[in-house]
């Protein structure tokens, strides 16, 4: 599964131009989860979970809720 998960997120950090910075790591993160992506909102759950980005950045900061 950690295989499979990296490799499914590694495509998503290549569809968004696979840089090495937090608006492409989010937005990879949010197509990820969601599977679809609106690059002004990454909020927008377009069917998934809402919080999935914030909580993500949130949690590479040290905190948790």
């Amino acid at each position: 599964m950690v295989k499979a998960g990296t490799k499914h997120y590694k495509s998503n950090l290549e569809q968004v131009g696979n840089a090495d910075t937090a608006e492409a790591i989010y937005q990879a993160c949010r197509l990820y989860n969601s599977g679809s992506l609106d690059k002004n909102n990454l909020s927008n759950v377009l069917g998934a979970t809402n919080s999935y980005v914030s909580d993500i950045a949130n949690r590479l900061q040290g905190r948790t809720n």
